[in-house]
């Protein structure tokens, strides 16, 4: 599972997904995040690590692609799998599929920083951490604001 945030401004790398669950690791561990692209005109290749959308599921998933079907009029279909699982993930796709398209695909990975995301699912995990961060931060802001308001 991951969390997918749109980055606001133009960028190359257009989104930014947290890894919320083990099932890339030893590629990517819990709290490491994501950056990705989705150039359409960009095959896709086996051994590429994809994030696509299953139709019903609210959440992203993050996986390698596995298998690559062409078929005879050049439609390409495809099959992923967790790094970590230990089955391809046709059980996590919608009932009668068996292959991806690329209009499943949100965004391919691009490269990674180690741990970062981790603030985001302690918000998720915990909520009560979440009640905490929230609180501090419009303490802290309530008091840049009087500050500021003082210096006028």
């Amino acid at each position: 599972m991951y969390v997918f945030v749109h980055v606001p401004r133009q960028s190359r790398l257009g989104y930014i997904a947290t890894q919320e669950i083990g099932s890339m690791e030893p590629a990517f561990h819990r709290g490491d995040l994501l950056f990705l692209t989705n150039r359409v005109e960009d095959p896709i290749r086996v051994g590429e690590i994809v994030v696509f959308r299953i139709e019903g599921r609210e959440i992203p998933i993050v996986h390698r692609v596995l298998k690559i079907h062409e078929k005879e009029n050049g439609d390409i279909k495809f099959l992923t799998k967790g790094d970590n699982n230990s089955v391809d993930d046709r059980g996590l796709y919608k009932q009668g599929q068996h292959w991806l398209e690329k209009k499943d695909v949100v965004g391919r990975a691009r490269g990674f920083v180690p741990y970062i995301g981790i603030v985001t699912i302690l918000m998720n995990d915990y909520p009560k951490f979440k009640v905490c961060n929230v609180s501090c931060l419009n303490d802290e802001l309530f008091n840049a604001v009087r500050e500021h308001a003082s210096l006028l």
